[in-house]
């Protein structure tokens, strides 16, 4: 289990790990979830190609509108930063 961003109480739970192939993760949130897949594949001449899912069901129109206003956005921010701190994992 990992603690993600604010709030304190929101959990990051690993949910599957695949060794040298990839992890999904789940989060669960008073409003629904979301649900994280990362799979990393490695290419000819070194090269790693990191494919990043994320599935996020959430219940309610109004949580909707909330998740797509002020939680989304701020996970599109910090994508570059995660898939870049996957990368330097599989390269360990």
């Amino acid at each position: 289990m990992m603690k993600g961003g604010a709030p304190d109480e929101i959990q990051i739970n690993i949910t599957n790990v695949k060794e040298g192939v990839g992890f999904s993760d789940m989060t669960e949130l008073p409003f629904g979830h979301i649900k994280t897949f990362h799979q990393i594949e490695e290419l000819e001449g070194g090269n790693i190609q990191i494919t990043h899912q994320v599935e996020a069901i959430i219940t309610g129109e109004k949580e909707n509108e909330f998740f797509m206003g002020n939680i989304w956005p701020g996970m599109q921010e910090g994508l570059s930063a995660a898939v870049a701190n996957i990368i330097t994992l599989a390269k360990s």
